[in-house]
C-alpha cells in the first residue's frame, strides 16, 4: 500500500513581509525570495500548517507573483548579500506560482527541508543549500560566463589595470580603513611580507608608505599582473601551489620580516574554493610567525563570520542582519573569531588588537547604512608568543 504524499507547509524558516503593493516571502537561510499578491498571502495564511498539493494549487489559483531571488555574485561579491532583487525575475501565477514555491522549498515537508540544507552535490544541483563558493561557481555557470571565482572577484575589485578599487565596500570600507591605518610611521623602512598579495595593489601601497615589501601568491596571472604594474615599487614572487608556497616560507631566515599582511585568504586557507586544504592554516600561519622579527606583527583583514554573509533586512536606512548559521555553518565561509583563533593560537600567536573598519564616504545608502552598524571585515593584528 503506497503511503499517503506528505502535507506540503510553509517552510518555519519563511519570512513575510510587505513591500508595497505586494508581499516577499522570503527564506533568510536559503536566500531565496518570491514576490506575492494578495490573494497568495491569503492562502499562505489558511494553509501554512499544512496541506495536500492539490489544495495548494486550488488555493493558488487565482493569485499571482513572481521569482526576486538574484544569483550569487551577479551584483558583485559585496552585493546584496541577501539575493533579493528589486525587480521580478520571472512572473508566476497560479499553477506556475505553487511551482515556484516548490522549487524554492517555500512549500516543503520537514524531512525534504532538512536534506536540502547540505553542500552541492555539483553545480547542476539545484536542492541542496550549497556554500558560498560553490553558489558563486554555480552562478557563474547559470550566466554562462566563462572563467575562475577569483577573475570575477580580480574584475569587481579592482579597474581593469589593477590600479584603483572600483566603488564598493572594498574601496569605502577596506581600503579606507587601509590607508589610514598603515601610514608612514608604521611602513617607513619596515620589511613587509603581503602573503597571498594578488595583483599587488595592497604591496604597492605598503612600499609608497615607505615599506620594504616582497608580495608573494599561487596565482601566475595575478603575479604578472603585479609585476606589470608595480613591480617597481616591491619585489614580487610566483609560488605554484600552496605547498611551494610554504616551501618558500620556510626557505627564509628566521626574522626576516617585520610586519606580514593578509587580506582576504585566511577564509580559504581554512575552506578552500574546491576540495580539501593542502596545506593546513596552522602550518602557514606557523611559518608566517617564525618569519617575525623581534617586536615583528602579522595583521589579517577578514571578512566578518557572522556579518558578511548576514540576511540584509528591514528599512534601508535602519536594517538588521539576520544570522541563520554560526557553528555549524554550511554557506558561509568565513571563519568566526573563535575559529581563527584557534588556528591562531596553535600557530603560536597572540592577537594584541581587533577592531572593526567604519565605512567611508562613497557607499551605496543602503551599504552606508548597514556598515555603520555591523562590520564586514575584522581587521586583527598579532604578535608571536613564542620568544626566540
Amino acid at each position: 500500500m503506497n503511503e499517503p504524499a506528505p502535507l506540503l507547509q510553509l517552510c518555519r524558516d519563511a519570512l513575510l513581509h510587505f513591500r508595497k503593493p505586494d508581499w516577499i516571502l522570503s527564506n533568510p537561510r536559503r536566500r531565496v525570495h518570491v514576490r506575492l499578491d494578495n490573494v497568495a498571502a491569503e492562502a499562505l495564511h489558511r494553509l501554512a500548517g499544512g496541506a495536500s498539493a492539490e489544495l495548494w494549487n486550488q488555493a493558488l489559483a487565482g493569485a499571482s507573483g513572481a521569482d526576486r531571488t538574484a544569483l550569487v555574485g551577479e551584483a558583485g561579491l559585496w552585493e546584496n548579500p541577501t539575493l533579493l532583487s528589486a525587480a521580478d525575475r520571472k512572473l508566476a501565477s497560479g499553477e506556475a506560482l505553487f511551482r515556484l514555491l516548490r522549487r524554492h522549498l517555500l512549500l516543503t515537508d520537514e524531512r525534504e527541508y532538512a536534506g536540502s540544507l547540505a553542500p552541492l552535490d555539483s553545480l547542476l544541483d539545484q536542492y541542496h543549500l550549497g556554500t558560498f563558493h560553490q553558489k558563486v561557481g554555480q552562478s557563474l555557470l547559470l550566466r554562462g560566463e566563462r572563467g575562475r571565482s577569483w577573475d570575477l572577484w580580480r574584475k569587481q575589485k579592482f579597474t581593469n589595470d589593477g590600479q584603483e578599487l572600483r566603488p564598493s565596500p572594498y574601496a569605502s570600507v577596506q581600503g579606507a580603513f587601509f590607508d589610514g591605518y598603515f601610514s608612514k610611521e608604521r611602513c617607513q623602512g619596515k620589511r613587509i611580507l603581503d602573503f597571498a598579495c594578488g595583483n599587488g595593489y595592497y604591496s604597492a601601497r605598503l612600499a609608497r608608505q615607505g615599506g620594504i615589501v616582497t608580495g608573494i601568491d599561487i596565482n601566475a596571472s595575478l603575479i604578472d599582473a603585479a609585476k606589470t604594474h608595480h613591480g617597481g615599487s616591491a619585489h614580487f614572487i610566483h609560488a605554484d601551489t600552496p605547498r611551494a608556497c610554504l616551501s618558500w616560507l620556510e626557505s627564509q631566515s628566521s626574522g626576516t620580516f617585520d610586519l606580514v599582511y593578509l587580506s582576504d585568504i585566511f577564509l580559504l586557507l581554512l575552506n578552500p574554493e574546491h576540495g580539501s586544504p593542502e596545506v593546513s592554516a596552522v602550518e602557514l600561519m606557523s611559518a608566517l610567525r617564525r618569519l617575525l622579527s623581534p617586536g615583528g606583527r602579522l595583521m589579517m583583514m577578514e571578512p566578518n563570520g557572522s556579518f558578511w554573509l548576514a540576511g540584509r533586512y528591514g528599512s534601508p536606512t535602519h536594517p538588521f542582519a539576520l544570522v541563520p548559521e554560526y557553528r555549524r555553518p554550511i554557506y558561509h565561509v568565513a571563519p568566526t573569531l573563535d575559529q581563527t583563533l584557534a588556528v591562531t593560537s596553535q600557530a603560536g600567536l597572540a592577537l594584541v588588537e581587533l577592531l572593526h573598519p567604519p565605512a567611508a564616504e562613497g557607499l551605496d545608502p543602503s551599504d552606508a547604512a548597514y556598515a555603520a552598524e555591523f562590520p564586514m571585515w575584522d581587521f586583527m593584528v598579532f604578535e608571536s608568543r613564542i620568544r626566540s
